[in-house]
């Protein structure tokens, strides 16, 4: 039995047809040589600014860098203050998106003799773990620099120290600023969470006064009230530096001076004294007081 093949099969016209479909294919196909073979970039929130080595360790000096700090840089462009901080013993990190920057910083370290002390990451900083930072560095622009308060808050323990090249951030007011090398340097200190309510125990000599404290905390800024018996006493002029936190309270008839309170804020203990305000050196009475965050009272 024979098989019947198309005689149409080599015709013209199916010849020129395949080669259409050919020359579509090839037109529509991307030229090998127009072929991206690595990735884009990421964008840079802000743009690369070197430091001056003048300005580099004014800032150490500011943050009081030491060999008892963990440091991060955060946009650590080519690592000059990484390795400035490694050189005074501190176990340094910097944090930067472009890749380039990076293995400048690796090359720096090395001509440096700093790799034991000093690691670079390429990453954005702001999905970066902060918690184990005693220092952090930052040269960015105010919007970046605020939206990192939220994370610089919940993160970094109070008394980290945060100092910025030039630029605020946002609301939250610098503890302390001064003008170098024709620079503003800015510096924060972590503020603890002081706010909420707590059970006080105030240890006078004659006796032992009970008190409820009311506070709201805005960044390093308290107010509220004190509950002693039936009195409300507002908060006056609160304060929170790192985690020592100092406010002043009125008598509640003005009987006696006001009295400045100060104490540290231990997770949800407080411990301190107060004495009268503008009282100062040896011979001022110093009263002792503490309390518990309300939860935690027995």
């Amino acid at each position: 039995m024979e098989t019947a093949y198309s005689s149409d099969a080599g015709s013209p016209a199916i010849v020129d047809a395949a080669r259409g479909v050919t020359a579509r294919l090839t037109h529509d196909a991307p030229d090998p040589r127009e072929l991206k073979v690595h990735r884009d970039q990421p964008q840079r929130d802000v743009p690369y600014l070197p430091t001056d080595a003048p300005v580099v360790e004014a800032m150490m000096r500011f943050a009081g860098v030491n060999e008892n700090d963990v440091f991060y840089d955060l946009g650590c462009g080519d690592g000059r203050l990484v390795i400035a901080a490694a050189k005074r013993g501190a176990r340094a990190t910097g944090v930067d998106i472009d890749l380039q920057r990076i293995h400048e910083c690796y090359e720096n370290c090395n001509k440096a003799g700093m790799r034991h002390r000093a690691t670079f990451i390429r990453g954005s900083f702001f999905d970066f773990d902060l918690r184990d930072a005693t220092v952090v560095m930052t040269y960015l622009l105010p919007a970046i620099n605020a939206r990192l308060i939220p994370k610089f808050q919940w993160e970094l323990r109070p008394g980290t120290r945060i100092i910025s090249n030039y630029f605020d951030m946002g609301d939250w007011q610098p503890d302390q600023r001064i003008y170098v090398h024709h620079r503003t340097l800015l510096k924060w200190i972590v503020p603890a969470w002081a706010q909420g309510t707590w059970r006080c125990v105030i240890d006078r000599p004659s006796d032992r006064t009970h008190m409820r404290l009311e506070l709201h905390r805005h960044n390093q800024f308290v107010w509220g009230n004190a509950h002693i018996g039936k009195s409300r006493i507002p908060v006056m002029n609160g304060r929170l530096l790192g985690d020592q936190l100092t406010f002043t309270l009125s008598h509640p008839w003005h009987a006696y001076p006001r009295q400045r309170f100060t104490c540290r804020v231990e997770d949800h203990v407080l411990r301190g004294t107060c004495q009268p305000a503008g009282a100062v050196g040896p011979g001022s009475q110093s009263i002792t007081w503490g309390g518990l965050r309300e939860g935690d009272w027995l």
